[in-house]
C-alpha cells in the first residue's frame, strides 16, 4: 500500500473493491476502450476463492491471455 493509508483501503473495499493476484482465471464480460470488465472464475490464491464469482472493471492492460 503506497499511501499507508489502511482507512482509505478499508472504505474502497466496502464500495466493492477487491484484489486478486496475478494469474487468477476471469471471464471476460465487457470491453470498453479503457477498461475490461470481468468475473472471477478461480484464484491462484487462497484469499482469492473469497472473490470468485465476484465482478468489476479493471484496467484494459491487466487483463492477458494464457
Amino acid at each position: 500500500m503506497i499511501a499507508q493509508d489502511a482507512t482509505g483501503a478499508m472504505r474502497l473495499t466496502n464500495n466493492g473493491l477487491f484484489c486478486v493476484g496475478n494469474g487468477t482465471v476471469v471471464k471476460v464480460l465487457d470491453i470498453s476502450a479503457l477498461l475490461t470488465q470481468v468475473r472471477i472464475v478461480s484464484g491462484v490464491n487462497e484469499a482469492d476463492q473469497d472473490n470468485i464469482g465476484m465482478s468489476g472493471w479493471t484496467a484494459k492492460e491487466r487483463v492477458v491471455e494464457k
